[in-house]
């Protein structure tokens, strides 16, 4: 088992148009990520895009403890079970994973 701390780095485009399924994913969510020892690290609006053609309006980083605390959380039922919510939350969601 690998102990080396990990950095999960979000990037989306939030749906303007689907507001109560972000909020309900975030609330969901959170707690999950922090049961797993997720940090929250910094959150950046993104007010304008240089280069690239996926648009993106979020960017947050975590750092969690290990990539196997992070991977419990996406493979566990509970954050299976809210995946409607983040569909409708984002237009588009790219979820990376760095080592620290």
């Amino acid at each position: 088992m690998n102990s080396e701390k990990i950095i999960m780095i979000v990037s989306a485009q939030i749906n303007p148009n689907q507001k109560e399924a972000l909020d309900g994913y975030l609330e969901a969510a959170g707690p999950m990520f922090k049961a797993a020892g997720g940090t929250p690290i910094n959150k950046y609006k993104i007010e304008d895009q240089l280069v690239g053609s996926h648009p993106t309006s979020l960017v947050s980083i975590m750092e969690f403890p290990s990539k196997e605390s992070l991977l419990k959380v996406f493979e566990s039922e509970d954050y299976k079970f809210i995946l409607p919510l983040r569909d409708k939350a984002f237009l588009n969601l790219d979820v990376y994973i760095s080592s620290l």
